[in-house]
This record gives C-alpha cells, sequence and structure tokens, in this order.
C-alpha cells in the first residue's frame, strides 16, 4: 500500500438536500434519494450509451461496436468507417439516441444509434482547427462544448439535433486546451490547458462563456480533470505525473487539498464513479492505478494492474461497473473484471482492432 501525504486543508463535505425536485423528463428516473438526499449521478448522467454495447475509436477512424451483453462473450456487433483520420472523442447525447464522434483533423459527426445494426450519420460540424480533445454536456444538455489543439472551447447549441450550430467560440487557454469537466448543476464549467492552468467559466443561457478564474495549477500541462462530491471537489491530472485533489468551495480561488506522483509518465485519464465515490482509477504508462480518497488529505494506492506492455490511453466502465476496459497503444482492447479489487483478473482481450486506441465508451 502506498500512501502519499502532503500538508491539507480539510474542508467539510457539504450535502445537497432538496425538498422537491422536479422531474422534466420520465427517462430521468435514475435519481438516487436517500433519506432526503439526492445522490447526483454523474455517469449515468452523461454514459446514456446502452449498456450491452461498447464503443471503440480506431487509429485508422473507424468505430468498433462490440455487444457486451454477455461479458464471457463478447462479440464484435459492426465497423464503421466514421473519419478519415484517427478518433480521440466520443461521447453520447439525448438519452444514448445519438453519439458524437471526433477526429485529429477537427471534424465532429452526429450519429444515430437508435438501431445499433443501422447507425446512421445524421451531421458533420467543422470549426475546430486540429484534434479535438474532449466534449462535455451542460445546461440541461441544450448545449454541448469541445475543446481542441487551437487552443479554443466552442459551445455547440443541441435544440435540434438535426440542426446544430455553434454558438460562441473563446481563446479559452494559452495553449491547447486539453480537457473539460462541468460542474454540478451544470452552471459551471473547469478546462484544463497546456499552459498548465485550470480556468473556471459561467455559461450563461445564451450560450455565452464568461470568464470566472485561472489557477496555475501544475508545472507541466494539464490532460485531464475529473469532479467529485456534487462539484465540491476536483482532481486533475498532468503531464507532470502528479495527480493533485481541489477545493471547489471558493470559485475565485482554488484550493490545494493534497496530491500525490501517481505515475512514471503522463496522467492520461481519471475515471471516477458515484457508487464508489471514495475511489477513482488513473492511467498513466503501462499501469492502471486505483487509489482510495476516503481521506482527501491522501491519496492511497489501493492496487494496480500492470499486465500490459505498452502505455494504456483510456479507460470505460463495463456491465454494473464491475469491468473496466483498457485500450491503449497496443492492439485489441482488454477486459478486466474488478468485482474483487485483491484479485482483479483479466478476463478478455477483443483481439480485432488492428491499431491503437484513444477513445473508448
Amino acid at each position: 500500500m502506498i500512501k502519499n501525504k502532503t500538508t491539507a486543508i480539510k474542508p467539510q463535505l457539504t450535502v445537497y438536500r432538496f425538498t422537491f425536485i422536479f422531474v422534466l423528463n420520465e427517462k430521468l428516473r435514475n435519481l438516487n434519494i436517500q433519506n432526503g438526499v439526492l445522490i447526483y449521478d454523474r455517469i449515468r448522467r452523461f454514459a446514456f450509451f446502452p449498456e450491452d454495447y461498447l464503443l471503440v475509436g480506431n487509429f485508422d477512424g473507424s468505430l468498433y461496436i462490440w455487444n457486451k451483453s454477455n461479458m464471457c462473450n463478447i462479440r464484435l456487433q459492426s465497423i464503421i468507417k466514421a473519419h478519415d483520420i484517427m478518433i480521440t472523442t466520443i461521447s453520447s447525447i439525448y438519452f444514448n439516441k445519438y453519439i458524437l464522434t471526433s477526429s485529429l483533423d477537427g471534424i465532429i459527426k452526429v450519429w444515430n444509434i437508435e438501431n445499433i445494426d443501422d447507425i446512421v450519420q445524421i451531421g458533420k460540424l467543422s470549426g475546430h482547427i486540429g484534434r479535438i480533445y474532449q466534449f462535455t454536456n451542460v445546461l440541461r444538455k441544450e448545449y454541448f462544448l469541445s475543446c481542441g489543439v487551437d487552443k479554443t472551447i466552442k459551445v455547440w447549441n443541441l435544440a435540434n439535433i438535426n440542426n446544430i450550430y455553434l454558438v460562441s467560440s473563446i481563446k479559452a487557454h494559452s495553449g491547447s486546451v486539453n480537457a473539460l469537466s462541468e460542474l454540478y448543476m451544470d452552471q459551471y464549467l473547469l478546462s484544463g490547458g497546456a499552459d498548465n492552468t485550470i480556468n473556471i467559466w459561467k455559461l450563461e443561457h445564451n450560450g455565452e462563456l464568461l470568464f470566472i478564474s485561472a489557477t496555475i495549477a501544475h508545472v507541466n500541462e494539464i490532460s485531464c480533470l475529473s469532479e467529485l462530491y456534487l462539484g465540491r471537489y476536483i482532481i486533475s491530472g498532468s503531464k507532470d505525473r502528479y495527480i493533485k485533489f481541489w477545493d471547489l468551495s471558493n470559485l475565485k480561488r482554488l484550493i490545494l487539498v493534497s496530491q500525490c506522483f501517481a505515475h512514471k509518465k503522463a496522467v492520461k485519464c481519471i475515471l471516477s464513479r458515484i457508487e464508489r465515490r471514495n475511489h477513482i482509477w488513473t492511467v498513466g504508462d503501462e499501469i492502471i492505478r486505483l487509489w482510495d480518497i476516503s481521506d482527501i488529505s491522501v491519496f492511497i494506492c489501493v492496487c494496480s494492474i500492470s499486465d500490459i506492455n505498452y502505455d494504456v490511453n483510456c479507460l470505460s466502465y463495463g456491465n454494473s461497473k464491475c469491468y473496466i476496459f483498457g485500450g491503449g497503444f497496443f492492439t485489441g482492447v482488454r477486459v478486466w473484471d474488478i468485482r474483487n479489487i485483491n484479485k482483479i483478473k483479466l478476463i478478455s482481450v477483443l483481439k480485432d482492432h488492428k491499431n491503437s486506441i484513444l477513445a473508448i465508451r
């Protein structure tokens, strides 16, 4: 067990209590209410792709759809030539009816996936120059945001899925914008850039981004961000190989709570889940690590997955969050059973992929 302690401030955790809740759509029934406390499920909220399927973006621009209804027999459902070059991002919108994909050329494509056997492209969006790093939905899904190597964050209107249009674009960092994280209740957004800073933004209802603050967070560029505890905290990962825990109680000034040297190479991905909010997974180099963050003043490495010979780029949860999928600079997608963290097992390698993988959904 590895412990990495720093001098830490221990803010009190805020629990959001509601006396009433408006449910605007019958598909929003996955609210978990315990003793009058709304447990806000970040994972379900933005990962609406049907749980029986896994989407994998290939280096050659192909989109692979895997049927994982039976984890003992995951089978390839179909392959779509989605882009001309490497797929960099996959995201779902509109309650699993549509997905967005992007590539190194800055093109965003919109796909109708209501019929998994007949996935149809219904839109193509341009505006970015070069690689797109991430998408995120905000303001009750009225908008989605994209960021990329062109240093911008772009806001797109989703009111009509057949007519998505660019609302606003802002130069957000002095270097590429590598990461986005929407905050609880959608109104605020964090961005991480190659200029080593985390910026906080407010998204107005007209789609304009209002700058709030900037914090120099790392000594090298920020590569990933993950919100925790209903937007009270955030974890950042960087090319400086550190992960850092930040208190967001004051949006004018981020407060560093703790930090940890996590990997031998850049931290590429942070995977968190509401069901086990005291744990996060990180990826950097050829190691996948699980961290216990129940004490926010210290990162405790619970276990590591090290049966990989090449760098891992991305992670995604499998059925019922009992499995994780990993893709990287190796052929195929690896599947691990994580139900017993003391005995994590590699159960499958999806070998049909012939190229490196940057995106899994």
